[in-house]
């Protein structure tokens, strides 16, 4: 399945990729679940592949009843880990 070409042991198929994906999510609630006052996300994807690795951080703050405030930061189709925050940045935060 992986492989060695340089030791002599051929890529059985280089098409396949094999990879992983971790999400984790936490909330804290008062008293029931209507009544969230913070949660935040993290989730984190690699694979065999080029420009396979993927990340990403979400924070949610309700500010009142009906409202609520998110933000997400992604970064997607990075070349591995070092580069998830290193790599090239586009928009208003470069």
């Amino acid at each position: 399945m992986f492989g060695d070409p340089d030791n002599g042991y051929p890529i059985a198929d280089p098409d396949r990729r094999v990879g992983f994906r971790i999400d984790a999510s936490w909330a804290a609630f008062i008293d029931s679940r209507r009544n969230k006052r913070i949660a935040f996300g993290l989730g984190f994807e690699d694979s065999t592949g080029p420009g396979d690795t993927n990340f990403y951080a979400h924070l949610e703050l309700p500010i009142l009843e009906a409202v609520q405030l998110f933000g997400t930061f992604m970064r997607l189709n990075s070349d591995g880990i070092g580069d998830v925050f290193t790599g090239p940045t586009i928009g208003w935060w470069s």
